[in-house]
């Protein structure tokens, strides 16, 4: 995502999740929050601000949801906790490109 930890740490919430959401439009096969809360997602950074920066992602990640720009899939689409990114996150994607 963001290469530097200290910048992910120093973002305002609303703008980490707008990161967060460019970063899982990506690969929109398999958004799932558990991605973000093993430690595997933030290997590259110093071992000390590893859980803060996991803490970030689980404050972005809860974000995206409250405002309504992903959303879980239909248990008709998958068994398990996978998301989707929703209609007002794909607008707000646009407002934000890359």
């Amino acid at each position: 995502m963001l290469p530097d930890a200290n910048k992910i740490l120093a973002l305002e919430l609303p703008n980490l999740a707008t990161e967060l959401l460019k970063y899982l439009a990506q690969d929109q096969e398999s958004l799932n929050r558990h991605n973000f809360g093993f430690k595997e997602t933030v290997k590259d950074y110093p071992k000390e601000l590893q859980l803060p920066v996991m803490r970030a992602f689980m404050e972005a990640w809860a974000y995206l949801e409250k405002e309504v720009l992903i959303a879980q899939k239909p248990s008709m689409e998958t068994t398990m906790e996978f998301y989707f990114i929703t209609r007002k996150g794909i607008k707000a994607l646009a407002k934000n490109p890359q």
